[in-house]
């Protein structure tokens, strides 16, 4: 909780030092960032209530598993091309 409202405090200060120049658009991206997670909040409320906590968790495992596969694959198709082979 304490780690969120860091970021979300910060949040105008890191999309200035990504390269944004303008203060004014670097807050309302910061704001636009923080109406889309209030927005996916009440999705994710909905969905719990919806499907049940242990079809989404299933789901969230599924989804990082072959995310991470996909990433080893990157991973080792650089390697195998960094290595001249």
């Amino acid at each position: 909780m304490i780690v969120n409202f860091i970021c979300r405090y910060y949040s105008a200060t890191i999309i200035k030092m990504s390269g944004v120049e303008n203060t004014s658009t670097a807050i309302w991206l910061a704001s636009l960032t923080a109406f889309v997670n209030f927005i996916f909040t009440f999705v994710g409320l909905f969905l719990v209530d919806r499907i049940g906590r242990r079809p989404l968790t299933l789901g969230s495992l599924c989804g990082e598993l072959h995310s991470s596969l996909c990433r080893l694959q990157i991973l080792y198709c650089i390697l195998l091309l960094g290595s001249g082979l």
